[in-house]
């Protein structure tokens, strides 16, 4: 089985637009390591990200979550089990958005663009 979590947070101002593009980079990467994928959603002012793997992977990457300081007040919403992964080959994919705009950035799989 697997887990999923799904947290939000309040973006810091500290955290710009390069900011964002180290997450993403530093996720892929240690996403990889640790068998979890998801995505995240940010706006000027909040974070909303999705993440699957396993329990224990979760948790140590929540604690890690916690500790960042690009953000504040983060707080998990829900946490459960899932039979298969819904961003299988996504270590970390990334959503801008706003009110009426909406900017997607990742690297999915083939199938994944397939399944678009």
């Amino acid at each position: 089985m697997i887990h999923y979590l799904i947290y939000v947070s309040v973006r810091k101002s500290v955290c710009t637009d390069a900011e964002i593009e180290k997450i993403l980079h530093s996720s892929v990467h240690n996403n990889s390591i640790q068998d979890i994928t998801g995505v995240l959603l940010y706006s000027d002012i909040h974070f909303v990200q999705y993440l699957e793997g396993s329990e224990m992977s979760l948790k140590t990457c929540y604690e890690k979550i916690e500790q960042d300081v690009r953000h504040k007040f983060p707080k998990i919403i829900e946490t459960g089990e899932i039979e298969e992964r819904v961003f299988l080959g996504w270590n970390m994919g990334v959503r801008r958005f706003t009110p009426n705009n909406f900017e997607f950035r990742t690297s999915p799989s083939p199938d994944d663009i397939e399944a678009l």
